[in-house]
């Protein structure tokens, strides 16, 4: 009997840290590109801290603007 060796289909991810810096839109398209590229699932992630809290409103608003371009871009987004 001939045994076939089967190998495990590996689907690529992509992960991408979310933030309010304002280089974080470059790094979100980057990412997107990437998960595009490689038919790859793509996640971003915000890691919620005690000063996020205090953030300014500028940072907020550009901390949200970020989150909804990853969404628009493919990205399940994860909060922890």
């Amino acid at each position: 009997m001939d045994k076939k060796t089967i190998k495990p289909i590996r689907k690529e991810h992509i992960l991408v840290c979310l933030s309010s810096a304002p280089s974080n839109p470059k790094i979100i398209q980057t990412a997107a590109a990437m998960a595009k590229a490689f038919n790859a699932t793509f996640s971003a992630l915000y890691v919620k801290t005690p000063a996020s809290e205090s953030m300014e409103a500028e940072d907020a608003e550009r901390l949200l603007a970020n989150i909804r371009l990853a969404e628009t871009n493919g990205a399940s987004i994860v909060t922890v």
